[in-house]
C-alpha cells in the first residue's frame, strides 16, 4: 500500500521578488517476501503438489510431524508440501514461515527565492531537503520446509531508521552587455550540505524455546513481548556528514561568435573523510569556443549546414565517493598479550596494537 502527495509553487510576489518550491510526500507499507523463496520456485520438483490434507500426508511429512517439527499450513488448514524427491523447499511454505512488515515515510522538496535588487543582478537562494523514516519487523516461525530450510524455534528482529539531508545554495548572477556585442556573465556562490542518519535495531534469538510469549506476530511481534529465555541483541549508530563549497564563474562572448569561460570551485568535507590539512580541494576549469556558422563566410554553405561550434576545455575534478570513513587515521586495539621477564619469572601484559594503518596523504 502506498500514498503519495505533492505540492508545487511558483509565485511572483513583486516584479523584483519571486518565490518557488515543491514538496513531495509518500508513505508506504510493504509485506516482505523471502528472497530465497523465489529461488526455490525454479528448483521445486513438479511432481509434488503445493499442499496436502492431514488425512493424505505422505510418509516423509508424517515422519516430520512425529519428530515434533512444525509444518506451515495455508488458510484452509492444509499442510504445505515437503518434497520426497528434492532437498529444496516448497517456496510457499518457506515464505509463509517469515512475516516481514515494513513502513516507510519520505518527504523531499525544494524551496527558493529570486531577488533582483537592480537591473541585471539576481540573487538566488535555494534550500533542498530530504527526510526519510522507516520501521521494519521480521518474525520467523518454528518450521520445517526441507533439509535445508528449517528452524526449531522462532526468531524476531525490529529495526528503526531515520535520515535527514539538506543542501542550501546561495549565488549571485550578474549579466551585462556592452555595445550589443560584448556580453559578460559573472556568478559567485556558496553551498552547504549536511546529512544525518540514525539506525537502531534489536533482535531475539532462541535459547531452547520460542522467542516471543505467543506465536502470533500480529499481537506479540514486539521486543517487549520477549520470552524469558530469549537472548536479546541490540545495536545502533548515528552518523553525520557535512560539506561546504565556494564557487565562481566568469563568461564572455563576442557577438555570439567567440566564447571564453573560466570557473573555480573550492570544496571541503568534514574530518570523517579527509585529514584537516587536506580537507579542501580546488578545481579550476577553462574553455574557449568559436562558432564559424555565425561568420559572414558561412552564408555560402548555410543551406546545408546550419550550425557549427568548435570548443576546447580543460578542468580538474575531485571526488570522495570512494572513501570510507577515517581511512586517513591509524586505529589501535587492545587484546594482544606480550610476555615480559625470563623463563623462571614472567608475566603477560595486555598490549595495544595498530588495527589499521592510516594514510594521512588522502585528498580530493
Amino acid at each position: 500500500k502506498r500514498l503519495n502527495g505533492s505540492l508545487k509553487m511558483d509565485y511572483k510576489i513583486k516584479p523584483w521578488l519571486k518565490m518557488m518550491g515543491d514538496v513531495n510526500i509518500s508513505r508506504s507499507k510493504i509485506n516482505g517476501v523471502v528472497g530465497e523463496a523465489l529461488d526455490d520456485t525454479f528448483l521445486m520438483d513438479p511432481l509434488t503438489p503445493a499442499t496436502y490434507t492431514y488425512d493424505n500426508l505422505p510418509a516423509n511429512m508424517q515422519s516430520v510431524l512425529n519428530n515434533g517439527w512444525n509444518i506451515m499450513k495455508d488458510s484452509n488448514g492444509d499442510y504445505y508440501s515437503i518434497s520426497n524427491f528434492y532437498t529444496f523447499s516448497n517456496p510457499i511454505a518457506y515464505n509463509a514461515s517469515n512475516v516481514a512488515r515494513n513502513t516507510h515515510t519520505r518527504t523531499n522538496g525544494n524551496i527558493g527565492i529570486e531577488f533582483t535588487p537592480i537591473k541585471d543582478l539576481t540573487f538566488t537562494s535555494k534550500l533542498g531537503f530530504f527526510y526519510s523514516s522507516g520501521a521494519s519487523t521480521s518474525y520467523t516461525y518454528p518450521y520445517y520446509a526441507s533439509a535445508q530450510r528449517y528452524s526449531q524455534y522462532s526468531s524476531f528482529s525490529q529495526t528503526n531508521r531515520e535520515s535527514a539531508n539538506y543542501q542550501w545554495d546561495n549565488y549571485i548572477n550578474y549579466m551585462k552587455s556592452f555595445v550589443k556585442k560584448h556580453n559578460f556573465t559573472f556568478m559567485v556562490g556558496h553551498s552547504f550540505t549536511r546529512s544525518t542518519s540514525t539506525y537502531t535495531t534489536g533482535g531475539l534469538q532462541a535459547n531452547g524455546d520460542n522467542v516471543l510469549l505467543g506465536l502470533d506476530p500480529s499481537n506479540f511481534g514486539w521486543l517487549n513481548f520477549a520470552s524469558s529465555s530469549a537472548q536479546k541483541t541490540n545495536s545502533g549508530v548515528k552518523t553525520r556528514n557535512t560539506s561546504e563549497s565556494y564557487f565562481g564563474r566568469i563568461s564572455y562572448d563576442y557577438d555570439n561568435r567567440y566564447f571564453a569561460q573560466f570557473s573555480l570551485r573550492a570544496d571541503a568535507f568534514d574530518l570523517s573523510k579527509l585529514p584537516l590539512d587536506n580537507r579542501w580541494g580546488y578545481f579550476p576549469a577553462a574553455s574557449l569556443a568559436w562558432v564559424p556558422s555565425q561568420e559572414s563566410f558561412w552564408k555560402r554553405i548555410s543551406g546545408w549546414w546550419d550550425y557549427l561550434k568548435i570548443r576546447g576545455s580543460w578542468g580538474k575534478n575531485g571526488s570522495i565517493g570512494a572513501l570510507s570513513n577515517y581511512l586517513y587515521a591509524t586505529t589501535m586495539v587492545t587484546g594482544s598479550k606480550y610476555s615480559f621477564g625470563d623463563d623462571s619469572n614472567y608475566n603477560y601484559t595486555t598490549a595495544i596494537t595498530p588495527n589499521s594503518m592510516g594514510n594521512d596523504k588522502l585528498k580530493w
